[in-house]
């Protein structure tokens, strides 16, 4: 948690954390020469990418098909995440790893992953689409960075970068301070209203450009320490042993409310009645009935023994 203005204000980790994380669902792509060519490799960094379709339905689903469907043109991403869901378009999270059309270029700006990236990198792309949840998308990049910078033992701070890093490509947009940038957007195909939406949706708590990107990787690499420290498995056998402990309280609050309904009486019980007249009259009670068999007996004690 961050303090601001006074209020405690959940910050992305909080809030990775108390969700236990999200799965990746295994959504693997056919193979073909386009987007899959089976090639295995051996992963040294992850690329973070983003899809740059906000069109609304430009889901996990749609560029997971998108990349299927590719018959004269290479691309693809081991990953696609949006607000709800993260597909595993090709294997990615054990020793089979191959690789995808994800950073190709003509020449590169790093040496880090070799001459050619594609064969050294896992790539990640981020929804962005205008029926989605940027903040939940971004989450979700962050889980699937971090869990490959503990799966494969990257160092965060190096292995993971950008496809601008890599290539120049101004991508992820929101993660480059070319946004800011009326005419560099519209190079890029985005209309004056189109690039006011990147802006005023694509951010992270007012971040934009280079500073949520800087926000991004710091996020990466604190969600990696913890994976490396097991923090994650506590977290997650805590909720478990809430979600039990829930359970167990819902369990006996429902046996005390039956307990409590059979104690109460619907009416009042012909032993009974005498007394609870006399109760009655003498202003002592206004509400005979619905007593419970311990407030009948009593009633009845004391007006047997003339208390009443």
């Amino acid at each position: 948690m961050r303090e601001g203005g006074g209020l405690e204000i959940a910050t992305i980790l909080d809030e990775i954390l108390s969700e236990g994380g999200y799965e990746i669902v295994n959504a693997f792509i056919n193979s073909s020469p386009w987007a899959r060519p089976g090639r295995h490799i051996v992963p040294r960094g992850g690329v973070i990418h983003w899809t740059g379709n906000i069109g609304r339905g430009a889901n996990a689903w749609a560029n997971r098909n998108y990349f299927d469907s590719l018959r004269d043109n290479y691309a693809s991403a081991h990953t696609v995440g949006d607000d709800t869901t993260i597909l595993a378009a090709l294997p990615c999270l054990n020793e089979e790893v191959e690789m995808a059309y994800h950073v190709g270029a003509a020449s590169y700006r790093t040496s880090y992953f070799g001459a050619y990236p594609n064969a050294s990198t896992l790539g990640h792309e981020m929804c962005v689409n205008a029926d989605g949840n940027f903040r939940e998308s971004y989450k979700r990049a962050v889980w699937v960075m971090a869990n490959w910078c503990f799966q494969f033992g990257w160092d965060a701070d190096s292995a993971v970068m950008r496809h601008y890093d890599v290539t120049g490509k101004p991508c992820p947009l929101p993660f480059t301070d070319v946004v800011h940038d009326n005419r560099h957007c519209a190079a890029l195909g985005f209309t004056e209203a189109q690039t006011a939406w990147i802006r005023d949706h694509l951010h992270i708590d007012g971040l934009l450009g280079e500073a949520l990107w800087r926000a991004y990787k710091s996020d990466v690499a604190d969600l990696t320490v913890i994976l490396r420290e097991g923090g994650l498995t506590m977290l997650q056998q805590l909720v478990q042993k809430m979600e039990e402990l829930q359970a167990r309280n819902s369990e006996l609050e429902n046996r005390f409310n039956q307990l409590e309904k059979a104690l109460y009486l619907s009416q009042i019980p012909d032993w009974a009645a005498d007394s609870v007249q006399c109760a009655v009259q003498k202003g002592l009670i206004d509400t005979p009935e619905g007593g419970s068999y311990d407030f009948y007996r009593t009633l009845t004690i004391l007006h047997r023994n003339g208390t009443l």
